[in-house]
């Protein structure tokens, strides 16, 4: 396991306008380029990538919620995807 994570990882803190996939894409990629395949390695250091919403977001997760990384970064995409907002005004209700 890595002594210091890499300040090129930037956090992620769950605000709207955030690029979650990258974030998870970019995480992944250090991971391997890392040789860290150990799953509970992985699910241990994504959540120091994860700063605000998004680490309350995983500090509340039910205990053994996943057993690997694949279905926490499913998880954690289905969480944070946000919905596109349209504001039509008042014109759009007449």
């Amino acid at each position: 396991m890595p002594n210091k994570f890499p300040s090129d990882i930037p956090k992620f803190e769950g605000k709207l306008g955030e690029d979650l996939t990258n974030h998870v894409m970019t995480y992944h990629l250090w991971r391997a380029s890392n040789s860290i395949i150990d799953d509970s390695i992985c699910l241990r250091l994504f959540q120091r990538t994860l700063i605000g919403l998004a680490a309350k977001w995983y500090i509340e997760l039910p205990r053994g919620s996943f057993y690997n990384f694949s279905q926490l970064a499913i998880s954690f995409l289905t969480h944070f995807q946000f919905r596109i907002k349209y504001d039509n005004g008042m014109e759009s209700l007449t």
